[in-house]
């Protein structure tokens, strides 16, 4: 149980996972004991107060260094080695005994509170409540450590009428016990305030002795308020002192032994996480219809225990009640969070805002006064303004002139002899002999001019003495355009070069000089490459004259035309005109392919002398074209086969 991660539903021990704090640490790092605040263990201090009488006693230090503090006042305690002052308003009453604790202070932004009449000065305030809520930082509804308990089990038994109201800022978003005097198992004993859900419950005892509230939010401050009349055995329920649910049920709550706990349910975890704020618990049903909850936080005879948690500081939420059931805390937090109650200041000159100006014709004391719903009180504060009068009219009030041109310690108005030249910078109108005293230099403006305006001497540009260089455009004219100087193509100072066409005339299309080939003159570009203009030159394969470009034969024919009109019989091609064998290689002109003896030259075919090379050749077999052999005596194409394997092809045509 004392690692941080502590878990009460496991049902084994894995022994490697459990974190545990370091010596003279908690679980987030932060000294167990550190009465000096300095992020140092006072158990690893080695200097501090030694004297066991004063409040920062250390017993772990070896080193006195001069930091005992001791208790003066009667309304200072000392907790946790601290001094805590229990008087925020110094009114001489302390806090857990004091009705009213703001303070309100008056003051000026000036060294003091004189005025000259005529003058204003500003008046503020400074208002000081020493309000606190009391926060419960609890992990979560099975990890927690921060409560506040009573030892007074008595004093919180509410067997007959009863109101419980509070503030509440709920920032746990599970099972949670507020406050109550029972014990987690017992049924038979106390009550109890719950969020079991997502509603809030009170309970005695379990179904069907419990009551649902509405919804809790989280993050917001919520007024609850709980009133039960045993008489009529109804339940009123109050949210932000709105009535919204009446309930008939008697509340048949039993006595019980067990102590009053704030922030868990006794005998259980179910951590309370999140804030409250002015708590009353009484003993009677104190409600009946809305209310507002600012205005009626008041002790009286009814009242069991109350508690504003103002304290601030310390291990004690004190009991306003005047029963003494004050509460022992343990772990929480004092928090500046606090609901929203309303203050405001009311000055005697009827303003009403922190900070006011007021301008007095006589010494006049203002009386601000501060409400605070919170403490439902009210505190006063005056101030005192004094106004002074100067000896007379042309006098301020530390004596000095209010108009005094040549700075002579006399009036202007008290002046008899002076400058009488109102164009001067010392002129005064007051004076009527000329004392030749008059200059014009210390009041002149940049122009030279006495009490001038700088106008005389602008240029154009609008500088003072200018040379209107600041805005002249490409043209030369102060704020021009360029307009003045642009040249037929728009250029400012341009020659026209940027648009002149060939003829150089500014956005010409050229006509104005045209030759034989249109525009600028041209009389050659046109030209074909026979030199006529505009022409399309020779037709394809003949020159500009008309003859062939190719005539072999000279015949006038071009030689490309040639064979358009001859048609060849097999085995011939055209060539410029005549039909000459495509295949001839012992060049007889006579056709491979009708050649007797193709590699012999033999123009006359003499078939006779091919049959006697033929036997010289030893000839084995002859085929015709079919592949049917034939004698040598057939007319035809015929294949000659030799011994040696060739094979030769030739024709008979006798």
């Amino acid at each position: 149980e004392g690692s941080c991660n502590y878990d009460p539903d496991a049902t084994y021990d894995d022994n490697d996972s459990c974190v545990l704090t370091e010596e003279y640490y908690n679980c987030q790092a932060e000294c167990v004991n550190d009465m000096d605040q300095d992020q140092i263990c006072d158990e690893l201090e080695t200097t501090g107060c030694m004297d066991s009488e004063a409040c920062n006693y250390n017993s772990f230090v070896t080193d006195n260094d001069g930091s005992c503090l001791y208790l003066t006042d009667p309304c200072n305690v000392c907790e946790n080695n601290i001094i805590i002052d229990n008087d925020i308003d110094n009114d001489g009453i302390c806090d857990y005994e004091d009705d009213c604790v703001i303070n309100l202070n008056l003051y000026t932004i000036q060294d003091n509170n004189t005025i000259c009449i005529g003058d204003s000065i500003e008046l503020n305030t400074y208002a000081n409540s020493g309000s606190y809520s009391l926060d419960f930082p609890n992990t979560s509804q099975d990890i927690g450590n921060a409560q506040a308990t009573s030892s007074n089990n008595a004093d919180f038994n509410i067997t007959d009428d009863f109101t419980i109201e509070f503030w509440l800022q709920d920032q746990g978003a599970y099972y949670w016990s507020l406050m109550g005097n029972n014990s987690y198992g017992d049924n038979e004993q106390g009550w109890l305030l719950k969020k079991p859900g997502s509603n809030l419950m009170f309970a005695w005892t379990y179904d069907p002795n419990e009551f649902n509230f509405h919804d809790v939010n989280l993050g917001v401050w919520e007024h609850i308020t709980v009133c039960y009349d045993d008489a009529s055995n109804k339940f009123r329920y109050f949210k932000n002192g709105e009535l919204l649910t009446i309930e008939e049920k008697d509340a048949d709550i039993t006595m019980s032994t067990y102590n009053f706990i704030i922030g868990h349910e006794l005998g259980s975890e179910n951590w309370f996480r999140g804030k409250i704020d002015n708590l009353r618990i009484s003993d009677i049903s104190r409600y009946t219809e809305n209310f507002n909850p600012f205005d009626n936080f008041i002790a009286d005879d009814n009242t069991i225990a109350m508690y504003n948690f103002n304290e601030g500081v310390g291990n004690i939420a004190y009991d306003l009640s005047g029963n003494e059931r004050h509460l022992n805390l343990s772990n929480t937090n004092f928090s500046q969070d606090t609901p929203n109650s309303n203050e405001t200041i009311n000055w005697s000159n009827g303003q009403s805002s922190e900070s006011i100006i007021v301008n007095p014709t006589t010494t006049t004391t203002y009386t601000a006064e501060l409400f605070n719903q919170d403490f439902n009180c009210y505190e006063y504060e005056e101030i005192t303004i004094y106004v002074t009068v100067p000896e007379n009219e042309f006098y301020d009030c530390d004596n000095n002139c209010i108009n005094d041109l040549d700075n002579d310690a006399i009036c202007d108005e008290l002046e008899e002899v002076g400058c009488t030249d109102s164009n001067a910078c010392n002129f005064n109108s007051y004076v009527n002999i000329d004392d030749d005293s008059c200059e014009y230099i210390s009041c002149a403006d940049e122009c030279g001019i006495p009490n001038g305006d700088n106008s005389t001497c602008i240029d154009d540009c609008g500088i003072i003495n200018g040379d209107n260089s600041t805005c002249i455009d490409e043209c030369g004219i102060p704020n021009g355009d360029n307009s003045t100087c642009l040249d037929e193509c728009g250029i400012p100072n341009g020659d026209n070069s940027t648009c002149s066409d060939c003829c150089e005339i500014p956005n010409g299309d050229g006509s104005t000089c045209d030759g034989d080939c249109g525009a600028c003159g041209d009389d050659i570009s046109c030209l074909d490459e026979c030199g006529v203009v505009n022409g399309n030159g020779p037709e394809d394969g003949y020159d500009c004259d008309g003859n062939c470009i190719n005539d072999q034969d000279n015949d006038e024919i071009c030689d490309e035309d040639e064979c358009d009109l001859v048609l060849c019989e097999i085995y011939y091609e055209c060539i410029i005109g005549d039909c000459i064998c495509i295949n001839d290689q012992d060049n007889d002109s006579i056709c491979d392919e009708l050649d007797c003896s193709p590699d012999i030259y033999n123009p006359m075919q003499d078939c006779s002398q091919i049959l006697e090379q033929n036997n010289t050749l030893s000839i084995i077999k002859i085929t015709d074209l079919l592949g049917r052999e034939v004698t040598q005596s057939e007319k035809g194409i015929i294949f000659l086969t030799n011994k040696n394997g060739k094979v030769r092809k030739t024709y008979i045509n006798k």
